[in-house]
C-alpha cells in the first residue's frame, strides 16, 4: 500500500546514502536530515521531509518548508525503477494541499537549467520560469532556474 507520511527516523540513513549518491556536493548530509527529523509534525516555519513508501519500502522523498509567504520546495526525489509511476506528483500534491491548508501564497523550487525531465514536470504541474540565476550551481557550474506556481 503506497503511503506519504513524515520520513520515518529508521530511514533518513537511506535518504542520507541517496543524497550523496545522486546529489554529491549538493547533497543534505545525515546531520542536517536528522535535525530536520527533530520537530517533526511542525509544518510551518521548518524544514520538512514526507518521504513515499510501499508499506515499509522507502520509494522517494520531498524535502520542503512551508512560511507565511510561500513555500520552498528543496528537493523532489523518486528511485530510478519507480520514476514515471506518479509518485512525484503524489508527493507534491500533498505539499501543495498543506501550503494551501497553511495559507502559502505559492510554490518556488530551483533547478539546474539541463535537468530537462525536472522542468518537464514542473511545468506540466502548472509551474512557471520566473527568473534565472547565472551560474548559481557548482562543480558542474550549470545556471539556476527559479520556479513559481501560484496557489
Amino acid at each position: 500500500m503506497i503511503n506519504i507520511n513524515f520520513a520515518k527516523t529508521e530511514h533518513i540513513q537511506l535518504i542520507s546514502e541517496i543524497e550523496l549518491n545522486e546529489f554529491h556536493n549538493e547533497a543534505y548530509s545525515y546531520n542536517t536530515l536528522s535535525d530536520m527529523m527533530k520537530d517533526n509534525y511542525l509544518l510551518k516555519n521548518n524544514d520538512n521531509i514526507f518521504e513515499i513508501s510501499n508499506d515499509d519500502d522507502l520509494i522517494g522523498y520531498i524535502i520542503f518548508h512551508i512560511s507565511d509567504d510561500f513555500t520552498d520546495i528543496f528537493k523532489i526525489f523518486v528511485r530510478d525503477n519507480d520514476k514515471r509511476k506518479g509518485y512525484a506528483t503524489m508527493l507534491l500534491n500533498k505539499v501543495i494541499e498543506l501550503a494551501k491548508r497553511y495559507n502559502s501564497k505559492k510554490i518556488m523550487i530551483e533547478v539546474r537549467s539541463n535537468n530537462n525531465n525536472a522542468i518537464s514536470f514542473y511545468i506540466k504541474n502548472n509551474f512557471n520560469q520566473i527568473s534565472i540565476r547565472k551560474n548559481y550551481y557548482k562543480d558542474p557550474i550549470d545556471d539556476a532556474l527559479i520556479f513559481e506556481r501560484s496557489l
